[in-house]
């Protein structure tokens, strides 16, 4: 495997790399985000 094709195959799976990586982030995040509305509802919304 020469250079060229490694560049190749690096250009194919670096997209996914980093679609995967948002993906995951966003889920942790939407999991952090029920976890503080549970606690909000639990203790009810004081203004």
């Amino acid at each position: 495997m020469d250079f060229q094709e490694a560049l190749t195959v690096a250009e194919q799976i670096m997209p996914a790399l980093i679609g995967g990586t948002l993906v995951l982030l966003a889920l942790l995040g939407a999991k952090e985000l029920l976890k503080e509305a549970a606690v909000a509802f639990k203790k009810g919304a004081r203004a």
